[in-house]
């Protein structure tokens, strides 16, 4: 089983309680950008700390397994489309990761910057790729409720829970493909234009460093937890 949760309005004490409430040990980061404009503590490096203060360690997966792929491949007009998400080389490996932190029991939570699982790939594309898998996926709500993976599809289809075919997801916005400038939709129907700046530019390419015992290939018991 593996768990998702998002930022969305939530506090960073919040967060992570949910996560220490269900003994999660690992969380995977896999927002595509790893810093928040709105609030810095889950800015990378910030978030990190913070994670490791209460005994979670931090893994960026949002190279493999983020909302925004690299791969111009990935989109179909400016749009990620989540099925052809499903046949990048990339994605597959960071899912093959995912599978593997799976067979080895170990207790993780994918994390990313919207709060309901209905919008975000979390659900739409990493939580269908786990599906196929036979991987169960729970989301933690922001109330701290959770919900499972067919319980957000069959919200989102309005009653089918299993998708073994193309879904047609796709994300919300459209973005130009590794690239900052989007169109960010809103209810009227015409879309407002505009770059993102990153406040924090060192941050983007973050790495975690840590000692041999806190990497994420360690030993534990005499055996190699490697994810």
């Amino acid at each position: 089983m593996i768990f998702s949760i998002g930022q969305g309005n939530s506090s960073l004490e919040q967060v992570i309680g949910h996560l220490v409430a269900h003994q999660v040990r690992y969380l995977i980061d896999v927002r595509s950008k790893p810093y928040s404009r709105f609030n810095p503590l889950f800015s990378q490096g910030s978030f990190a700390c913070a994670l490791k203060d209460a005994g979670i360690r931090y893994v960026f997966m949002g190279g493999e397994i983020g909302g925004r792929p690299q791969s111009p491949a990935c989109y179909t007009d400016g749009r990620v489309d989540y099925d052809k998400c499903h046949k990048d080389e990339l994605f597959q490996s960071g899912v093959e990761r995912l599978l593997n932190a799976d067979r080895q029991d170990l207790t993780v939570s994918l994390f990313c910057s919207e709060g309901k699982p209905t919008r975000c790939h979390r659900s739409k594309l990493i939580g269908i790729a786990l599906a196929r898998r036979g991987v169960e996926v729970v989301h933690i709500l922001p109330s701290g409720e959770t919900a499972d993976q067919s319980q957000v599809i069959r919200e989102l289809t309005g009653g089918q829970t299993e998708l073994f075919g193309p879904t047609g997801f796709t994300s919300r916005n459209r973005y130009a493909p590794g690239g900052e400038h989007f169109t960010l939709e809103n209810p009227h129907g015409s879309g407002e234009s505009f770059t993102l700046e990153n406040p924090h530019p060192s941050r983007e390419n973050f790495t975690l460093e840590s000692r041999p015992s806190e990497s994420e290939s360690f030993s534990l018991g005499g055996s190699l937890e490697k994810f």
